[in-house]
């Protein structure tokens, strides 16, 4: 992975390519108002990651408790499988450490293979199903619940960073 990428908070400029990315890696990706719905609550957490000066990925949390639900993260597909959604997995557990957060929850879709595989690598552990939970092309699609607890920390996160 190029070192020259950088994480940033997104910003209001950034929506419209957030909502492009989000749309060519998923034909069911939210629009550009509610990225803009996550901007503006209190309770969401919104980074960029970037190379050479375009967004190549987007990682959205909402802070609840003492809990983080990852609700949105993707990387340009001329961009994945080359480290960077590890990247953003590093950059969560070091705000979730700074931030004292007990535990890390996720829903992602079943047929999603390569998500599944990058949270699995990086310590969560499936909690359950929600069944149809997301809109495909064939109806409704289940949803893995995956849940991480930071107290395993010390042997998994570390490791990312």
């Amino acid at each position: 992975m190029p070192s020259e990428s950088l994480i940033r908070l997104m910003t209001d400029v950034d929506l419209a390519g957030i909502a492009e990315l989000a749309q060519s890696v998923d034909p069911y990706a939210w629009n550009r108002e509610q990225f803009r719905g996550c901007l503006l609550g209190a309770h969401y957490r919104n980074w960029v990651l970037e190379q050479a000066g375009s967004i190549i990925g987007f990682l959205i949390v909402i802070a609840l408790e003492d809990e983080y639900e990852l609700v949105n993260l993707a990387i340009a597909k001329s961009h994945q499988h080359q480290g960077f959604g590890k990247k953003l997995m590093a950059h969560l557990f070091q705000q979730s450490h700074e931030q004292k957060m007990a535990s890390i929850w996720l829903e992602v879709r079943e047929s999603n293979i390569p998500a599944l595989q990058l949270y699995k690598k990086c310590g969560f552990i499936q909690t359950g199903i929600r069944r149809d939970y997301y809109p495909c092309k064939s109806g409704r699609e289940h949803a893995c619940v995956m849940q991480y607890r930071l107290a395993q920390e010390s042997t998994t996160a570390n490791q990312w960073q």
